[in-house]
């Protein structure tokens, strides 16, 4: 995921105050939709509040894009959640058991939970020399013994990663805020990803439970996710546990300008930023608008 600078993030106050709120815990609904067409800043918007929680509030934030993972299970979800806290947040029983998984260590599906701290691991026909997981990447040695770990077991090790993130996750929110950002939560997303992130997000974490002492905070952007939640849980469920962004702010004049020299087009007139403006306004995406500017740029270099 690319990193962006303060500089890069155009207007948005609005919505990024409307997060802030949510980080205040003031009246107890902490999950935030936002809901726009495609095109129009999203992804963007963020983006700017992964910044916000990096280096305003200095809260652990999980950015995730959902029709990027690579996979089709909530293992896959949970791993790119884990992976994009980093260091941020501490996550032991996770990462114990999904570096058992990884090291291919029948322990991981025992009772109790192999303590992979040391230098090397034996366990279940499995030696590792040296390995260490650093954010789900095994580094060192790790020799496999054939028919010791079928895909049978890998499944049922990755579900217990998924529950232990899970449980890691609710552990750490009674401590401290925590902060996931869910992108393209529509159709661009598989179906059974989006299904997991509001059966097991959503509904067990957000609406109608009781889960006041709870610091987690969720926000999910999508084309419809808003109205989408809203049908799904009833009016008053929504109304009383989700904080809703229907559609971005307009830009103004200036904000449309900022964005047209941020990707290089400063010597546009001021009527043409004006034209490019209206074109934003009527809801155009922020691509097209780009072409745009990209047609006036060329008419004025040949005149």
């Amino acid at each position: 995921m690319d990193v962006m600078t303060e500089a890069q993030f155009i207007d948005r106050e609005a919505e990024a105050e409307l997060f802030r709120q949510l980080l205040r815990f003031e009246d107890g609904r902490r999950l935030l939709t936002i809901t726009d067409r495609g095109g129009r800043g999203k992804s963007t918007l963020l983006k700017k509040l992964e910044y916000i929680c990096d280096w305003d509030m200095d809260v652990p934030c999980a950015r995730v894009e959902l029709d990027r993972i690579t996979g089709m299970s909530d293992f896959d979800v949970v791993d790119t959640m884990r992976r994009s806290f980093g260091e941020d947040l501490s996550l032991g029983r996770f990462d114990r058991l999904n570096t058992a998984r990884l090291l291919k260590d029948r322990s991981c599906l025992e009772a109790g939970v192999v303590d992979m701290r040391g230098a090397s691991v034996q366990a279940g026909g499995v030696v590792a020399a040296s390995a260490t997981v650093i954010h789900g990447d095994v580094r060192g040695s790790v020799i496999g013994v054939p028919g010791q770990w079928s895909d049978e077991l890998e499944q049922a090790a990755r579900q217990r990663c998924v529950d232990a993130f899970l449980e890691d996750l609710d552990d750490a929110a009674l401590e401290r805020p925590l902060v996931i950002l869910v992108d393209t939560v529509d159709e661009k997303s598989p179906l059974t990803l989006r299904k997991w992130i509001m059966k097991s997000l959503v509904k067990r974490r957000f609406v109608n439970v009781d889960t006041h002492e709870s610091k987690l905070v969720l926000v999910l952007a999508g084309r419809t996710v808003g109205p989408d939640l809203k049908r799904r849980i009833g009016a008053e469920a929504f109304e009383r546990s989700v904080k809703s962004i229907e559609s971005l702010s307009e830009w103004k004049l200036e904000h449309v300008r900022d964005f047209l020299t941020m990707h290089g087009y400063s010597q546009l007139t001021d009527e043409d930023v004006g034209a490019v403006h209206g074109f934003i306004a009527t809801g155009s995406s922020l691509a097209l608008a780009l072409q745009m500017a990209e047609v006036y740029k060329a008419a004025r270099e040949e005149s």
